[in-house]
């Protein structure tokens, strides 16, 4: 009896102690995989005020780095993601990580066979660089 109300009290402090401490979930939004057309709607970089350079680094299926893009402007980036998951043949991307400052795009399905393994585009990673006046 006594052992029950020891841990009780002890289960009551912990919960008082760490109750607080939940992950902040300011920032991030949601990740998984949708249709092409709704990335303008998901992607929490909209949120961001003018004033920022977008630049979008694009690697292959192996993790090597393809090629670079900046882009002034979210519409531009967005029109630069679609026109990439297009030349593709995706209509569908996987939104791994999704913050109001970055985020990794990727193909959401994929086949690591055939001759051409390793030197597909795998995705892309967006990142959003204040601009410096200058």
């Amino acid at each position: 009896m006594l052992y029950a109300i020891g841990f009780g009290l002890l289960l009551g402090l912990l919960s008082l102690l760490f109750g607080g401490l939940k992950p902040s979930s300011k920032g991030v939004g949601p990740t998984g995989v949708f249709r092409l057309g709704e990335l303008p709607q998901k992607l929490l970089l909209d949120e961001l005020d003018d004033g920022h350079v977008f630049q979008i680094v694009i690697f292959r299926q192996s993790g090597n780095f393809d090629r670079a893009l900046y882009a002034h402007s979210k519409e531009l980036a967005l029109r630069e993601i679609e026109k990439l998951f297009g030349r593709m043949r995706e209509d569908s991307v996987r939104i791994w990580t999704n913050q109001t400052t970055a985020c990794d795009l990727r193909r959401p399905y994929g086949s690591l066979n055939g001759s051409r393994e390793g030197r597909k585009i795998w995705g892309c990673q967006i990142e959003a660089i204040p601009e410096v006046a200058g």
